[in-house]
């Protein structure tokens, strides 16, 4: 029930064996950096879920499949921009991909949507009794999720905006407080690997958070 599907085990399954390459690629220069980190995972027997076109009640049957050979690959490329004549200002943004596939090359279940995600800081770190440490907006794009599975449904692409806040109250920080507003615009959306998916359900709107740590000597 906690992850609103059925799930069919399979006693037959053998031991997975990877083999990964990681490379990375850093460039610095004196208000920018750039880092490219491309992988690639080549897994024997391969173990993954499978949507079916049954229901056990109101959920949906998934059965633990094998592949001999599985392909994974994908990367993330990013920046970090922090001018030192506006050096309270940090702008990272970065891109992330998955691609995986069996020897045939048909798509594998369950893979997470590609994304862009930009995020603008600015810091304040004003020295009052309550201090405002900074202030961060962030933009979250999903592109769509076209490579799917069998009995796998698509998804469709979406925006998220939030908007944060960090501050402290207390000459030695004691009281330390987050709190912010997630998905800002009210966007009604639905997660390509939401358990709600299946039921048709989309995920929060807006929500407000609060965190609170309180520092004990």
């Amino acid at each position: 029930h906690g992850s609103l599907r059925y799930e069919r085990g399979n006693e037959n399954l053998k031991s997975e064996h990877a083999i990964q390459l990681d490379l990375a690629l850093e460039l610095h220069y004196e208000h920018l950096e750039i880092v490219i980190n491309p992988y690639y995972n080549r897994i024997s027997n391969f173990i993954y879920l499978n949507q079916t076109d049954e229901f056990e009640g109101s959920f949906p049957v998934f059965e633990y499949g094998q592949t001999d050979i599985a392909h994974l690959y994908g990367g993330e490329i990013g920046f970090h921009y922090h001018p030192h004549k506006i050096h309270r200002l940090h702008i990272n943004s970065n891109f992330s991909a998955t691609i995986a596939e069996t020897q045939d090359g048909e798509a594998i279940s369950l893979i997470p949507q590609p994304n862009f995600n930009t995020s603008i800081r600015f810091d304040i770190n004003n020295k009052q009794k309550i201090s405002f440490k900074n202030i961060i907006l962030e933009h979250i794009y999903y592109l769509p999720q076209n490579r799917v599975g069998p009995n796998e449904t698509y998804s469709v692409d979406y925006h998220l905006l939030n908007l944060a806040t960090h501050l402290t109250i207390g000459k030695a920080d004691k009281l330390d407080i987050s709190t912010g507003v997630r998905n800002l615009l009210n966007t009604n959306y639905r997660g390509h690997l939401s358990s709600l998916k299946n039921l048709g359900l989309s995920q929060p709107g807006i929500n407000v958070f609060v965190s609170l740590k309180f520092k004990i000597k």
